[in-house]
């Protein structure tokens, strides 16, 4: 009999393909809409009163490119792992503004995707945590296939010797 410590989850290999194309391309159109309404992105970034104000258009121009950078690596599946891991802390980041607008009461549009797609904070906030659960997933499940593929190819590697 199993106990669930022995159920160990992992995603069929032919949905890590279209979950890849899909947050690679959430971050692009992130990325495009923040770059679009680049004024309304500096403006959003300056409502972070932690932010000084000198700092604020070289952290927007940073978050645009890092969104555009880590949606580009992930729809062409490089650098998988450290994608995942960057991504995940982006989403995670973004899930906890978008908690605090929540908390605050905010509930109208949220401009994370720029003026392209405004959704609601309550969405977006589900929307960042599910991109934080499909990061994680995407550097699980690489893991354990890079780990697969470097023994069969040690297997192979000995059996040719």
């Amino acid at each position: 009999m199993h106990n669930a410590r022995d159920i160990k989850f992992r995603l069929p290999w032919k949905a890590l393909g279209p979950l890849r194309l899909v947050v690679g391309l959430l971050f692009v159109l992130a990325a495009f809409g923040k770059l679009v309404s680049y004024e309304n992105t500096i403006r959003q970034v300056a409502t972070r009163q932690w932010i000084p104000d000198g700092w604020v258009q070289p952290i927007a121009d940073l978050l645009i490119l890092l969104e555009f950078g880590l949606g580009l690596l992930f729809v062409t599946g490089r650098a998988l792992r450290p994608t995942a891991v960057c991504g995940a802390l982006l989403s995670a980041a973004f899930s906890l503004l978008t908690f605090r607008r929540l908390l605050a009461g905010e509930t109208g549009a949220c401009f994370c995707l720029g003026n392209l797609l405004p959704l609601p904070t309550p969405v977006m906030f589900l929307l960042d945590v599910a991109l934080v659960v499909s990061c994680l997933c995407l550097f699980r499940d690489q893991r354990v296939e890079t780990n697969d593929t470097e023994d069969k190819g040690r297997a192979l590697q000995a059996r040719r010797l």
